[in-house]
């Protein structure tokens, strides 16, 4: 260590020695060397005696740095800005201004603490969250906690008036005993707990978000009306962004066989003419699975398409050329099996409608085209139909019927109703000695776009005569066939409603309900009607987006698909009113029906009211 200072201080020394040795004797205004050289030849030339001083500083630098020693700047090292003398000596006085300081108040954030104890007050309405599901509040009230020191209650653990005003401020205070006593033992407490315990443990054992998990069985803080008994909600939607996009969803049916399968056709999508013009999808609704689980084409759009009753692996379609086209599951091929041929007996103009009728061991396929056409065929050969008829209206001109869309009744394979773009709907027999004469019903003012028959009746009523009729003039009609008088020209409606402000493009009877029925239109709208509740307003009305082209119950009647005109098809749940109907659902529906032959509205409104 000794000998470790002893060399520091006689560099310390030699050092000192250099500095005394190489200060000039002149004016001490040598250059800095953090300024950078001026280029002039005058001083250049008197820099040259200088470059030898400068090259032994570097070495004292070097070295003091290798001491780590700090390097205190002497006057040789004063920064210089110019040649001058003068320069050297002079310096910039500094200049003072007058600056104006504005004070700025910064307010403490708030600081809110909350606790278990926090509750809102149950006022007995029902909220609604951001899906539109209807939640009731908390059935605690914000008084029976964060009480005061000598806080008066009543027996249910309640603040009374003349001590509420004190807990404005919300602060949390310590209870006493017999105040925590008071809150536990208060019916409030009590229930709430427990219903907080029951929401809580269905939502830890459902994994389903569309649940309702706040629905109240006992009923004490529920209104004595429910409002969402009669709503619907979204289930599912099936959209295939290939085969999907920009195609109109022309038709769908579920399959009786596997329930789960949906079936729906597509029209051209214009901006991919390379791709197929007509589509067919087969879409899963018992799985998670986005796309579908078969694809069929045709080069033609397909205009309608169902699943074969009595095979279950066969898929019916009719094309806009006028061909009728057979798909098979069983196979790898997305084109078709079977098609029928241009020919004077089959169709030539496009096929808007088709069904297949009979029993396992003897069915037929009927179809009818825009012509007016009716054939049929056998499914296991389409090269020719097995009869072929025209029908015509009843006019003298012998106008042939543009049929746009069918329906069958229930059990009955020989008589059928057709819609058609002249406003009017026909009553057509296959077979007998009115076949080919129709009977037809008068009363809407617009193209006919859907018609269905009634397919719910009991052993007491059969209301199998019964048919519904939606049209471009906005609205949907009741009709009864069995009034109809083949010489008088059929019989107008029993009832119009008239809820609509949009073409109404498509209208069916719930499979599973007498009273209820759907129908669909132009502005994208979902209605569901109860004739046994009220015949001028639907009991629900659901905004599906864009505008909606078809719809279809579930053969259970739990759910109806509705298919809307950008390819996207919508799968809704219903409301228990929808699906389960009541002992007397058949009578009150009978009583309505014969207030509509008298047409006696008023007593109609006094049997639903």
């Amino acid at each position: 260590m000794a000998d470790i200072k002893s060399e520091l201080a006689a560099k310390r020394n030699k050092l000192e020695e250099l500095k005394r040795r190489n200060q000039p004797a002149g004016p001490k205004n040598s250059p800095s060397r953090d300024t950078p050289p001026i280029v002039d030849p005058v001083i250049d030339a008197k820099k040259k005696p200088n470059e030898e001083l400068s090259q032994k500083r570097f070495e004292v630098d070097s070295l003091l740095k290798d001491l780590n020693l700090p390097f205190v700047k002497g006057e040789a090292d004063t920064p210089r800005t110019s040649i001058s003398p003068s320069s050297l000596t002079h310096r910039h006085k500094p200049v003072c201004s007058i600056t104006v300081l504005k004070g700025v108040n910064i307010l403490p954030r708030d600081s809110v603490n909350y606790a278990k104890s926090t509750q809102t007050e149950f006022t007995g309405e029902l909220r609604e969250n951001e899906d539109g599901d209807s939640l009731p509040a908390s059935p605690i009230r914000p008084e029976t906690f964060n009480l005061e020191e000598g806080t008066n209650m009543d027996d249910e653990g309640t603040v009374k008036e003349e001590d509420k005003h004190t807990h404005a401020s919300g602060a949390l205070v310590n209870l006493t005993e017999e105040q925590k006593q008071a809150i536990v033992s208060s019916e409030s407490f009590f229930t709430f707990f427990d219903w907080s315990t029951r929401v809580m443990e269905r939502a830890l054992g459902e994994n389903n978000n569309r649940v309702d998990i706040f629905r109240d069985y006992a009923g004490k803080d529920q209104l004595d009306e429910d409002p969402i008994k009669d709503k619907v909600a979204l289930n599912r939607e099936f959209f295939d962004d290939h085969w999907s996009r920009n195609r109109v969803v022309t038709s769908m049916d579920w399959s009786t066989t596997y329930p789960e399968l949906l079936l729906s056709s597509y029209f051209t999508n214009e901006e991919a003419p390379s791709e197929p013009d007509g589509v067919v999808c087969l879409w899963n609704y018992k799985y998670q699975r986005e796309s579908p689980e078969y694809v069929f084409h045709w080069q033609s759009p397909v205009l309608t398409a169902k699943f074969a009753p009595f095979h279950p692996n066969l898929i019916i379609g009719g094309c806009y050329s006028g061909q009728i086209v057979m798909w098979d599951t069983r196979t790898h091929k997305r084109t078709p099996v079977q098609k029928t041929t241009f020919s004077t007996k089959a169709h030539v103009y496009p096929v808007y409608c088709l069904d297949v009728v009979g029993s396992k061991n003897a069915h037929n396929l009927i179809s009818i085209s825009k012509d007016g056409k009716i054939c049929s065929w056998s499914l296991e050969n389409l090269s020719q139909p097995q009869y072929h008829v025209g029908i015509d209206s009843k006019t003298g001109t012998q106008k042939p019927l543009y049929a746009t869309c069918m329906s069958f009744p229930v059990n009955d394979v020989n008589r059928f109703y057709v819609g058609t773009d002249e406003k009017n709907a026909y009553q057509i027999v296959r077979h007998g000695n009115d076949q080919g004469t129709p009977v037809s019903y008068e009363g809407h003012s617009g193209p006919i776009s859907g018609i269905d028959c009634h397919r719910v009746s009991s052993s007491q009523f059969d209301f199998s005569s019964l048919f519904l009729t939606s049209s471009a003039d906005w609205s949907v009609k009741l009709w009864n066939a069995s009034d109809a008088d083949p010489n008088a020209g059929g019989k107008a409606a029993l009832h119009t409603f008239a809820h609509s402000v949009d073409y109404v493009w498509g209208v069916q009877w719930s499979p599973v309900h007498p009273a209820v029925f759907a129908s669909i239109d132009g502005g994208g709208n979902l209605y569901m009607w109860n004739i046994n509740q009220d015949v001028e307003v639907p009991s629900t009305k659901e905004q599906v987006g864009t505008a909606l082209n078809c719809l279809r119950f579930h053969p259970e009647g739990r759910q109806i698909a509705v298919g809307d005109e950008a390819g996207r098809i919508h799968v809704y749940n219903l409301s228990e009113s929808h699906i389960n109907p009541s002992a007397d659902e058949w009578v009150k529906l009978q009583n309505i029906l014969e207030d509509f032959e008298s047409n006696d509205l008023a007593q109609t409104e006094d049997r639903i009211h």
